[in-house]
C-alpha cells in the first residue's frame, strides 16, 4: 500500500509546473499602453516642437503606420522616444488598473512557478506589474519583442519559454484573453491554454473547442480539479 507522501506526490505530479499570464487584458486592463502610444507620445511631441495636439497626433500615427507591427521597432518604446527626442520621464504618469479577480487568484497558485508572457515590451510590463504590485508573484517575465525578437507570441515564443525554464511544454498553463496568440498557438505546442474570456460570449470558444473561464477566480479550481 502507497505512504500518504506517495499519494500525494503523486498527485503532485500530475499538475503543471509553470502558470504563464498574458498581460494585457488579462492581468490588468491594457490602457496604459494604449495610453502611451496614443496620448503621452503625441503630447510630449505637440509640447516639443509647439505644434497642436490634433497636429501632433497626425504626424505620429502616421509615423507609427510607416513602420507597422510587423517590425519590431514598433514594439520599441526606446526607438519611439529616441526617434521623436522626448524624455522618458513621463512614463509611469498614468496609474495602471489590476483586475480585481487578479491577486486573488495568483495567491492562490503558490504551488507553481508562475511567469508573465506578452507581446508587450518588456518595460510596458515591468511597468505595469510594479505600478499594480504584482512583480513579487511572478518569477520570470517574457516579452516577445524584447526578449526573443519577435512581433507576437508565436510557437517558437512559447518553446523559447519552455527551454529557459528548462520544462516540457505539457508542465506548462497559459492564460490570456486572445483567441489565436494565448490559446491556440501554445495549444499546438502542447502547452494547456484557457481562453479568459470576460465579455462572457460563449459562441466562439465553443465553436474551437477552447477550454474557457470567465474569471481569473475559476483558474485554481480547474487546474487542481
Amino acid at each position: 500500500m502507497e505512504s500518504v507522501d506517495q499519494l500525494l506526490n503523486t498527485c503532485q505530479e500530475g499538475l503543471p509546473k509553470v502558470i504563464s499570464f498574458d498581460m494585457d487584458g488579462t492581468l490588468v486592463d491594457g490602457e496604459f499602453p494604449r495610453w502611451v502610444w496614443n496620448c503621452l507620445i503625441p503630447s510630449l511631441y505637440s509640447k516639443a516642437t509647439g505644434i497642436s495636439l490634433e497636429e501632433s497626433k497626425v504626424y505620429v500615427y502616421s509615423e507609427y503606420e510607416k513602420v507597422g507591427p510587423n517590425k519590431l521597432e514598433f514594439f520599441d518604446i526606446d526607438y519611439w522616444f529616441k526617434y521623436f527626442n522626448l524624455s522618458k520621464g513621463f512614463l509611469s504618469e498614468k496609474p495602471v488598473s489590476v483586475y480585481s479577480d487578479v491577486l486573488p487568484t495568483l495567491k492562490k497558485l503558490t504551488d507553481f512557478t508562475l511567469v508573465v508572457s506578452s507581446s508587450s515590451s518588456k518595460e510596458i510590463v515591468n511597468i505595469e506589474l510594479d505600478a499594480t504590485n504584482m512583480s513579487k508573484y511572478f518569477s520570470h517575465v517574457f516579452s516577445a519583442p524584447s526578449d526573443f525578437r519577435e512581433v507576437t507570441k508565436s510557437l517558437s515564443f512559447y518553446q523559447k519559454v519552455c527551454d529557459v525554464l528548462k520544462v516540457n511544454p505539457r508542465s506548462v498553463i497559459h492564460i490570456g484573453d486572445e483567441i489565436l496568440s494565448d490559446c491556440l498557438v501554445p495549444g499546438f505546442l502542447g502547452i494547456r491554454s484557457f481562453y479568459l474570456n470576460r465579455l462572457g460570449s460563449k459562441h466562439m470558444s465553443e465553436a474551437l473547442n477552447l477550454d474557457c473561464i470567465f474569471s481569473l477566480e475559476e483558474l485554481p479550481s480547474r487546474i487542481y480539479g
